[in-house]
């Protein structure tokens, strides 16, 4: 094999040598005339066990596409891309055997590493990671870049500089690393000779067999919609959504000006469908916002989109939701207790063990206090009460549980929630570590407990009665008068309507078999019909939804796919009917381009992702 394999039992302690096993590469490698792309790798150790996760992942993309997969559970490496199952059939049957030996030596090292870090920085217990990512690209002017790097708890460790064949250290920490590295200069010429030789090679196979994927092209929908400030400002934000490749340029521009200074832009990210999606932002007088366009220009567009914001209509159902998350101990900066509130999936205010203040997150909020002077004082207090009884609540779980060490998470959910029509629902639930522990039922004004932990729960609070009926009265009470309250306050913003915009992409999968995907971006309030038609049959048995998700500016996303037969494609059609559409909107998947103009991507959600879920800062509800 012409890359280096090096086994974790004859690496050198103290992270004495950059001893991991690289990838074995594909046989060939054909020249590619094309655009942009890229090859990368990442592989993630954690220090424990953690909430389910596993404690060692590695995973490969092409074009941000993910086309392999190995953990710590499975210990095999795995296709997670149909062109690459056929280009290992054609080409290489060895090469999942032989990659699968090379990551189980790499989990062992990177394993012994994040120990070896954990000492090295004094941290005894807790969440800790040690990561590393690699690759190469081929750029559109023809030149080359690769890299090589290591990062520990989602920061800086080590670099390669290939042009100098040395380290670069983050801290006094990866400076004794450094120092053994440079050492031996065969590690960093190794690296170099890797990410400008196989590394590239490899890349040009892939995408050669995967072209059909990689080498597509779909255009961006877009929209413009609107967010309040204080003092009479505003915020326009024009999202778009579904493109392909990830390239895309995106301009705010007044009166024909363009206003790159005043433009706030959030990075490309992708879609589960491999598509991608943006959004840029401008703060505004609300006196000059017909002058304001966005402009959108992109591979897949035969014209640049251009887009003006356009006033909604009415409203629909409405919540109150508030979320408290308290964790066992400190982690990666994250404080032990938050606490946030929401109205319609609006976040409105926030709390948090660091501040210990209940803060507004919302212009509206900021209007509460002319009629109740004390409103953050007494909420300030009713939070740090609540945070002094929910660790309590968790440190009863742990013990419930046996878990003695480790982090672990409670949450709390209290909803309240004014349906459309008339009827009132709410739901007190607490889950531990992601997983449901117990609910109370307002109908019976019993506890239903998850499992055997949780019974000791159950049955220490149906003791008491009074706990349960409290509760009852409170969520259709209480909490229903503050979401009138909140909806008057913000109703601007709260009891609009934004239609959606959608777009239908396909999918290759195995044995000739297709994915339609139909997405629909940007629309207010959260209640959307979305249904997969085949010679106008609703076929919801066959339907795979998401669930409807919030975007940064207000609006909510969501999405449904169908496994078809190619050959039925052109019967299928996406319905979507929602408050801010006069009529449903029918979508077809329409064939893209040939070409692309440029095609370049790296997606890496895998420490961000682990992270929220170790610290148990997402709420989860199983099925």
């Amino acid at each position: 094999m012409a890359l280096r394999f090096w086994l974790a039992g004859v690496a050198l302690l103290l992270l004495g040598e950059p001893g991991r096993g690289l990838p074995s590469g594909t046989k060939g490698s054909p020249a590619l005339g094309s655009s942009s792309h890229s090859v990368h790798y990442f592989s993630t150790a954690m220090s424990e066990p953690n909430q389910g996760l596993p404690r060692y992942i590695a995973v490969g993309y092409v074009d941000s596409q993910l086309f392999n997969h190995y953990d710590s559970i499975t210990r095999r490496v795995q296709p997670r891309a149909p062109w690459m199952e056929k280009m290992m059939e054609e080409e290489d049957p060895e090469y999942w055997e032989r990659n699968t030996q090379i990551e189980q030596a790499n989990e062992q090292w990177f394993r012994e590493g994040v120990a070896i870090l954990k000492h090295r920085y004094n941290h005894s217990g807790g969440f800790h990671t040690w990561q590393w990512m690699y690759g190469c690209e081929l750029r559109a002017d023809g030149s080359k870049r690769g890299h090589t790097q290591y990062g520990y708890d989602g920061k800086d460790y080590l670099a390669l500089d290939k042009e100098t064949l040395t380290w670069t250290a983050a801290d006094s920490k990866a400076q004794i690393t450094k120092e053994k590295w440079e050492k031996v200069p065969a590690f960093a010429q190794r690296d170099k000779a890797y990410l400008e030789g196989e590394c590239l090679d490899e890349l040009q196979r892939f995408l050669e067999y995967g072209k059909e994927r990689l080498l597509r092209r779909e255009p961006p929908v877009g929209k413009v919609t609107r967010m309040f400030l204080s003092e009479g400002r505003e915020v326009l934000v024009c999202q778009t959504h579904g493109f392909y490749p990830k390239e895309i340029e995106a301009t705010w521009r007044k009166g024909g000006e363009i206003m790159e200074q005043d433009t706030f832009r959030r990075s490309v990210a992708p879609n589960s469908d491999g598509t991608y999606h943006a959004w840029l932002s401008i703060e505004i007088n609300p006196g000059d916002r017909d002058l304001y366009r966005c402009h959108i220009d992109h591979a897949g567009l035969t014209e640049p989109l251009v887009l003006a914001w356009e006033a909604p209509g009415g409203s629909s159902s409405h919540s109150l939701h508030y979320v408290y998350t308290a964790m066992s101990e400190p982690n990666q900066g994250l404080p032990q207790f938050i606490s946030v509130a929401y109205v319609d999936g609006q976040l409105f205010s926030h709390y948090d063990s660091v501040t210990r203040r209940r803060q507004p997150r919302a212009a509206w909020i900021k209007k509460v206090e002319e009629d109740i002077p004390q409103y953050w004082a007494t909420h300030s207090q009713r939070a740090r009460n609540h945070e002094h009884v929910f660790r309590g609540n968790l440190e009863v779980a742990r013990n419930h549980y046996n878990h003695s060490r480790g982090v672990h998470s409670m949450q709390v959910m209290i909803t309240c929630e004014l349906r459309k029509d008339g009827s009132k629902r709410s739901q007190y639930l607490f889950a531990y570590d992601g997983r449901d522990y117990i609910s109370l039922d307002t109908e019976t004004l019993t506890w239903t407990a998850a499992d055997p932990p949780a019974q000791i729960t159950k049955r220490r609070w149906e003791k008491d009665p009074a706990l349960a009926q409290r509760w009852k009265a409170y969520l259709e009470g209480e909490c229903i008068e503050w979401l009138q309250r909140y909806l008057e306050y913000g109703k601007e913003t709260l009891l609009r309507t934004e239609p959606p915009v959608g777009k239908v992409t396909r999918m290759f999968l195995s044995e000739g078999r297709e994915l339609l995907v139909c997405q629909a971006h940007g629309f207010y309030p959260k209640e959307i019909e979305a249904t997969w038609r085949k010679g106008g049959e609703i076929m919801e048995q066959d339907t795979f939804r998401r669930s409807v998700a919030p975007n940064a500016d207000g609006t909510y996303h969501t999405w449904l796919s169908i496994e078809i037969n190619p050959e039925d494609r052109d019967l299928y059609r996406c319905h979507i009917d929602h408050a801010g559409l006069a009529e449903p909107l029918v979508l077809a998947w329409e064939v893209p381009g040939d070409n692309v103009r440029h095609i370049v991507g790296i997606v890496f959600g895998v420490l961000a992702a682990l992270l929220l879920m170790a610290a148990g800062v997402v709420f989860f509800r199983s099925k």
